[in-house]
């Protein structure tokens, strides 16, 4: 498994928990642009998980793929990941248009399937969003 971020303080927050569940020693952590990284990587499943822009997110009746990723965008983003597999897990906000996310499908030649996940796990639970594999 490979871990990308392009903040340091992320990626060794992500050690520490992945050192708490014992699995630090099966991931390979990077400190790097997943954009200029992707012509390198290879791999069955991607796990996007862009930043939202904040906080401010939430003040929206609908969040922005587009402009609230930018300045690549969420589609660009997508097609960049889709370059790479067509297992695509992407994590975004509660209020994301929904309508711009279902138009990835158009974009594969396989029938994309798209879900969106609208119910919130209890605060007492353990999720873990995209897929789950035995270590």
């Amino acid at each position: 498994m490979i871990a990308i971020d392009i903040d340091p303080a992320k990626l060794e927050m992500a050690r520490h928990n992945a050192e708490i569940y014992g699995v630090a020693d099966r991931i390979e952590f990077i400190c790097g642009d997943f954009v200029q990284l992707a012509p390198h990587i290879i791999a069955d499943v991607i796990f996007l998980s862009p930043p939202w822009g904040g906080p401010q997110y939430l003040t929206a009746d609908v969040y922005d793929i587009e402009s609230c990723l930018a300045p690549i965008g969420g589609t660009q983003l997508y097609h960049i990941a889709n370059k790479i597999t067509k297992n695509i897990g992407y994590y975004l906000p509660r209020n994301v248009n929904t309508d711009q996310v279902s138009i990835y499908s158009s974009f594969t030649c396989l029938a994309a399937k798209i879900r969106v996940a609208t119910q919130i796990p209890p605060k007492n639970s353990l999720t873990f969003p995209g897929f789950s594999r035995s270590f």
